[in-house]
């Protein structure tokens, strides 16, 4: 999965994992803009649910 892999590299490089949510939830918004979510609360909730993952993959060892 490519959200293990960037989580591995960041986790790798010393990039510290509020960073890595820092720059994900910017990147996120970034798509939201130009997506346009027909349904808000169901983009909000995809975008928690990766945080998560993001943050698992980050710890993972």
């Amino acid at each position: 999965m490519l959200l293990r892999k960037v989580a591995r590299e960041a986790h790798d490089q010393d990039i510290k994992p509020e960073q890595l949510i820092i720059i994900f939830k910017q990147l996120w918004n970034s798509l939201a803009e130009s997506l346009r979510p027909q349904n808000a609360d169901q983009y909000e909730l995809v975008r928690q649910r990766l945080v998560t993952l993001c943050i698992r993959a980050y710890y993972a060892e």
